[in-house]
């Protein structure tokens, strides 16, 4: 899967995501609404709590901060949704 432009997390996508009709490849450029710097997507936790590395005072900070969550995320696959949400 190739990474598409940065994506702005309006409303509408993050319902989206929730939703499981839009899926994210990890370390997909987004964009918060409220900030100036973009994310990296993470992943939807089962929980349905959204999880992306937001800019935190430096681009080191950012790539050590996404890369804990990334490894999270792959010690524990079956805590994130990978395809479509099931309906609850």
């Amino acid at each position: 899967m190739r990474y598409q432009p940065t994506i702005t997390l309006t409303n509408d996508v993050l319902d989206r995501l929730r939703e499981g009709t839009l899926i994210l490849q990890v370390g997909q450029w987004v964009r918060t609404e409220w900030s100036r710097h973009p994310s990296r997507w993470v992943g939807t936790k089962r929980s349905g709590v959204l999880w992306a590395s937001h800019y935190s005072g430096g681009d080191r900070q950012q790539r050590e901060q996404f890369e804990a969550m990334a490894a999270v995320r792959r010690a524990d696959p079956a805590g994130f949704y990978t395809s479509p949400l099931p309906s609850v």
